[in-house]
């Protein structure tokens, strides 16, 4: 998933890494504080680097940093700042349209 929201680095999920047989290439580090959209603690003890290439051998990419999350609803975040790194999407500020959650009034009208 590309996240042009998520702000705190790039997130693997640990089911994701143990399924990739990468588990013990883990590392611990101090945790960032980050939440998801809904204000929920997003906990990463861990992180891991991965290096690939494209199918053919032609290009290879440098190694990428992942904090381990223990989400299990997302595999694997790009975030903002790899995103505009690697020139992945061009983002119009201008042109963004925020969509919030609905929430009904709850004052009565006179």
């Amino acid at each position: 998933m590309l996240d042009t929201q998520c702000t705190v680095g790039n997130w693997i999920s640990e089911d994701l890494v143990e399924r990739l047989g990468m588990k013990e290439e883990m590392r611990c580090i101090e945790a960032p504080d980050g939440r998801d959209f809904n204000g929920q603690p997003v906990v990463a003890c861990t992180m891991i680097s991965f290096e690939w290439s494209h199918p053919d051998g032609t290009t290879i990419h440098s190694p990428v940093d992942f904090f381990v999350g223990n989400r299990r609803d997302i595999d694997m975040i790009f975030g903002s700042h790899y995103i505009k790194e690697k020139g992945l999407l061009t983002l119009h500020k201008g042109r963004m349209l925020p969509i919030m959650p609905y929430r009904e009034r709850t004052c009565a009208r006179s």
